[in-house]
Parts: C-alpha cells; sequence; structure tokens
C-alpha cells in the first residue's frame, strides 16, 4: 500500500508577521478608520432636527385614569386600560372586562385670508372661518384572563 500523502503536492509555509506592531503595508490604517467612524457619527448628529409632527397629543387613554390625572398609570392595573399603559399588568386583573370611552374634542383654529397669493393655476381656500370642527376620538379595551399567570388583551 502506497503513502497518498508522498505524492501530494508541498505547498509553502504561510508568511509569518511579527507577533506585535501592525500588519506590514498598513501603519495607520486603524486611527483613519477609527477618525472616519467619529466623523460620520457626528456627522449624523449634526444633520438631525426638530421633528414637529403632532399638533396636539391626547393623553386621555381610559375614563378611570382621567379622575386620577393617570398618577401612577403605569403601576395601576385596576382595569383593562391597563393595556396602554402597563401590558404586564394584565396578569393582575382576575376576571374578563372591558373598559371604554368616547371623547368629543372639538379644535379651534381660526384663520383670515388676509395678503394671499395663489399658486400657479392654483384655486385659493376658504376666505377665512375655523378649520376646526368636532371630532370623536374612541377607545375600548379587553382583558380576558387565561390563567393565574398569563392574560391577553385587545386595544
Amino acid at each position: 500500500m502506497r503513502n497518498i500523502r508522498s505524492h501530494l503536492p508541498q505547498h509553502a509555509a504561510a508568511p509569518q508577521w511579527p507577533a506585535a506592531g501592525p500588519l506590514p503595508g498598513r501603519q495607520g490604517a486603524v486611527p483613519r478608520a477609527r477618525t472616519a467612524v467619529w466623523l460620520a457619527a457626528a456627522t449624523l448628529l449634526a444633520a438631525g432636527g426638530p421633528a414637529f409632527a403632532a399638533g396636539f397629543s391626547l393623553a386621555e387613554t381610559s375614563a378611570s385614569g382621567l379622575g386620577s390625572a393617570f398618577a401612577g398609570g403605569a403601576a395601576a392595573a385596576e382595569d383593562a386600560s391597563t393595556l396602554w399603559s402597563n401590558p404586564a399588568g394584565l396578569a393582575r386583573i382576575g376576571n374578563r372586562q372591558w373598559a371604554g370611552a368616547v371623547h368629543l374634542i372639538t379644535p379651534s383654529f381660526k384663520f383670515r385670508n388676509d395678503f394671499s397669493a395663489a399658486a400657479s393655476q392654483q384655486a385659493l381656500g376658504g376666505e377665512g372661518g375655523d378649520a376646526g370642527s368636532l371630532n370623536v376620538v374612541p377607545n375600548l379595551y379587553v382583558a380576558v384572563p387565561l390563567n393565574a399567570q398569563w392574560a391577553m388583551g385587545v386595544s
């Protein structure tokens, strides 16, 4: 029986780099990369601006929370509306519950059409008045305990 390994070509050993210091031909590569990362991070932080996305905020997530001005609302588990601020609190509710409310919101945005100019082939809007109208905002929460430790909820 022949030794198969004796017929395989012999490969040269991989070059050995010095144990300490940078790789040959790569002096200064790490500091340049680190500087580039810091420069990119600083550019992203400087380019960001505030987002003015909401005209107003509706914090009234439940009728029961309104009575206490939502004090301790994240820790309390009084009814099914805890699903909004503390979903883990559903496990403390012992029976099936539902909670709901309807909010009637009437914002008022009064304006006048003074010194307006129409854009190219665009009609002007109204001549003034109140842009607010009655808005109905409902909320409904349902809590269903599955066992002593688990519960399911829908909002």
